[in-house]
């Protein structure tokens, strides 16, 4: 993903070369400006070197369209194949309605796919985002977990 330092380089992805201080400049900058310049590239963010939310998104749809065995000419009753290479690319994003159908397809819950993407986007483990999510539902709902 990221090469060596390079002198007062540092290469991210394949294709973008930027000097240290062009660097500490963009870590002022929004991590969602930068990625509408360098996406699909790979990004420096807060100090990391990461992918865009989309290319993590797709990277997770792929992965778990492959853990299902199945192929992309499998979702053409919700898309076709070249609409789920596209969001696989990161090329595209996608609605909350096209990821459930996506999902219903590979029968997993599509908070799945969302917990995928976001653990590599934020180079969290799973079971660490669940913690985050189950203490923040708790501020939200009070302290009941059954909510109908």
């Amino acid at each position: 993903m990221v090469g060596p330092e390079r002198g007062r380089q540092v290469v991210i992805g394949a294709l973008v070369v930027l000097n240290i201080s062009q660097l500490q400049i963009m870590s002022a900058i929004p991590c969602s400006a930068i990625a509408r310049i360098l996406a699909p590239s790979f990004l420096l963010c807060n100090g990391k070197i990461g992918m865009d939310y989309r290319q993590a998104l797709g990277v997770s749809l792929r992965r778990v369209r492959k853990s299902r065995g199945l192929t992309q000419e499998a979702f053409t009753s919700v898309s076709s194949r070249t609409h789920m290479s596209e969001l696989e690319r990161g090329v595209i994003g996608i609605t909350v309605e096209k990821l459930i159908e996506i999902a219903e397809v590979m029968e997993v819950h599509p908070l799945t796919v969302l917990l995928d993407s976001f653990s590599s986007y934020e180079g969290l483990s799973p079971a660490k985002l669940l913690d985050q999510i189950a203490l923040e539902q708790v501020t939200i709902n009070g302290n009941s977990s059954d909510h109908d």
